[in-house]
């Protein structure tokens, strides 16, 4: 009887990964850029066993195989490229025209809906060029996470404490407060392993200002009319 012919093997054994790269060091306050790497899957092909450097080996058919993916890394590249060499950023620059950040906020709208469908993204915390360029991201520097597409509303609340009174930020999805909500990678807030893009660069200068002081302002009655 005669030799069925062999069948060659669908497995995949590497997978793109997006980075979404920022440091949280007020000396290292970049802008934060999504990286592509490629990832090595385990046995079950449901997590990362390694990864490899930041572009390498990644604009190839085999990984960039649809269109979001493909627009995705041309995203990553614009953003690269875009960083600037100034590594701290003010308020003031949230609320002027056409800046590094306005263009790198945009960059980020535009990548949502497209990463948000995406198996494998990270958050990783050193933002050296180095440290994603010339080697291989360290595991201890890495957290899977999700984006969402939802962006949250601001709300403030205002407290009468007897002499004074208590402003306070809060962030609403579909009208409902956000459990313990934190910032991090400058244009994001995070609930657990979930992302959520900030609504607009207006609504990121305000959580910068409200949050350097730890999300409460104290106001005399007295003084309030002027505040």
């Amino acid at each position: 009887m005669s030799q069925l012919p062999a069948i060659a093997s669908t497995i995949r054994n590497t997978e793109t990964v997006w980075l979404l790269v920022h440091s949280p060091f007020r000396r290292q306050n970049y802008l934060p850029v999504l990286i592509p790497v490629m990832g090595t899957l385990d046995k079950s092909g449901k997590n990362i066993k390694s990864f490899g450097k930041g572009f390498a080996n990644i604009n190839n058919k085999r990984l960039l195989n649809t269109q979001d993916r493909k627009q995705l890394y041309g995203l990553s590249e614009t953003m690269y490229a875009d960083r600037p060499d100034k590594d701290r950023f003010g308020l003031e620059d949230l609320l002027v025209g056409e800046t590094p950040i306005t263009n790198n906020f945009h960059h980020w709208e535009q990548a949502l809906p497209m990463l948000s469908e995406q198996p494998f993204i990270y958050k990783y915390r050193l933002a050296q060029t180095g440290h994603f360029m010339r080697r291989a991201p360290g595991r201890k520097y890495l957290e899977r996470i999700t984006i969402s597409t939802e962006r949250p509303q601001l709300q403030f609340i205002l407290k009468d404490k007897g002499n004074f009174y208590e402003l306070s930020l809060q962030y609403l999805l579909r009208g409902t407060p956000i459990k313990s909500p934190l910032q991090d990678a400058m244009l994001f807030i995070y609930n657990g392993t979930q992302y959520h893009l900030l609504a607009s660069l207006r609504d990121t200068a305000m959580m910068h200002w409200m949050n350097s002081y730890d999300n409460r302002i104290s106001v005399l009655k007295r003084s309030f009319s002027l505040f």
